[in-house]
C-alpha cells in the first residue's frame, strides 16, 4: 500500500474515491488516494505495462473522440485550437509532442513549428507514420534526445497517465531550451467538478488517468524541477456527442447499456467546459536562476 505522496512526499493521506477500472472486464479494483499536503490525487491498483498495453490495443484510439479521419473530427478541431493558442503566444521553433497518438496535434503544428512526436503504443505510432507525420515508437523517458533542442515540449492528456510526474517532468525540461516551455493538460482534482461528483467523476479513470492535480500539486511539482508556472487556464474543447453519452453511461456504472446509449447519439461533436481540465504552461528557468 503506498503511504506517501507521489508528489510532495507527504505521508498525510485520504482516500478519496474506490472504483473499478472502466477498461476491458472491469474486474481491476483501484483506490484513489488524496494527499493532504499539496492536494494531489492519484490511482493504487494494477499499472502494470502489459495491461496498459491491452487496453490501448482495444480500440482506445479508435473511439469517436479519438478518430482523427475527417477534417471537422473532435480531435482536429482541439488540434488547431491549441496549435492557435500557442502560436497567438508568440511562441515558434521546435516542438516535440509526447504522446502524439494519431499524430493529429503533430499533423496541425507542422503549420507552424518544426515538429515531431514520440508515442509508445507501436501499432497507433506506425500508422501515423505511415501518413508521413514524423512520428517515433518509444518511450520518451528513455529515448534519446539532445539536451536543450526544443522550444517547447507538449504533453496533451499525457502526464496524469504516467506512473512518475517527477521523471517525467524533469525529462521534459532537459529537452527544452532555457526560456523554453512545457505545456500539459491536466485532470484537476480540486475543480468543482470533481468534489461533487467524487467516485462518477467522468476524468477517474485508471489506470489511463493514474493522476489528479491540484494547483498546489502543479506548482510544487513545477518548482521541484526549475520551471515556472506562466499561466493555468481552462479552454474547454470539441466532443463527441456519442463519446460524452459513453462516458456519462460509464460514471454512472451502466456499463452494459453505455455502448447502446453512445449508438443513439449522431457523431456531432459540441464544445464543453465543466472547468476540470486545466491547460498549464510551465516555462524553463535560465541556468543562472535558483
Amino acid at each position: 500500500m503506498t503511504t506517501r505522496c507521489p508528489i510532495c512526499s507527504c505521508s498525510d493521506l485520504m482516500v478519496f474515491a474506490r472504483l473499478r477500472t472502466p477498461y476491458l472486464d472491469r474486474k481491476e479494483s483501484y483506490e484513489i488516494m488524496q494527499c493532504r499536503g499539496c492536494g494531489h490525487g492519484f490511482a493504487v491498483g494494477r499499472d502494470d505495462r502489459e495491461f496498459l498495453g491491452r487496453i490501448y490495443s482495444s480500440g482506445f484510439h479508435e473511439t469517436s473522440q479519438q478518430a482523427a479521419d475527417e477534417d471537422a473530427s473532435p480531435i482536429r478541431v482541439n488540434a488547431r485550437a491549441r496549435v492557435e493558442w500557442l502560436h497567438g503566444l508568440g511562441i515558434g521553433g521546435r516542438l516535440l509532442d509526447i504522446g502524439a497518438g494519431t499524430g493529429a496535434f503533430v499533423e496541425a503544428a507542422s503549420a507552424v513549428f518544426d515538429v515531431e512526436g514520440v508515442e509508445l503504443a507501436s501499432g497507433v505510432a506506425a500508422a501515423a507514420a505511415a501518413k508521413g507525420l514524423p512520428i517515433l515508437c518509444g518511450d520518451f523517458l528513455s529515448m534519446e534526445f539532445p539536451k536543450k533542442s526544443y522550444d517547447i515540449v507538449t504533453l496533451w492528456d499525457v502526464l496524469a497517465s504516467l506512473r512518475d510526474p517527477h521523471a517525467a517532468l524533469e525529462r521534459c525540461r532537459s529537452l527544452v531550451r532555457d526560456g523554453g516551455h512545457v505545456v500539459m493538460t491536466l485532470p484537476m482534482i480540486d475543480s468543482l467538478a470533481a468534489r461533487v461528483l467524487k467516485r462518477t467523476w467522468p476524468l477517474l479513470i485508471p489506470p489511463v488517468n493514474l493522476h489528479f492535480f491540484s494547483r498546489r500539486s502543479v506548482i510544487f511539482l513545477a518548482n521541484h524541477h526549475g520551471l515556472d508556472v506562466s499561466s493555468v487556464s481552462f479552454p474547454g474543447k470539441r466532443v463527441a456527442l456519442n463519446f460524452l453519452a459513453l462516458k456519462a453511461g460509464r460514471s454512472l456504472g451502466m456499463h452494459g447499456l453505455a455502448h447502446q446509449l453512445a449508438r443513439t447519439f449522431p457523431p456531432a461533436s459540441v464544445r464543453i467546459n465543466t472547468g476540470d481540465i486545466a491547460c498549464v504552461r510551465l516555462q524553463r528557468r535560465p541556468a543562472s536562476s535558483p
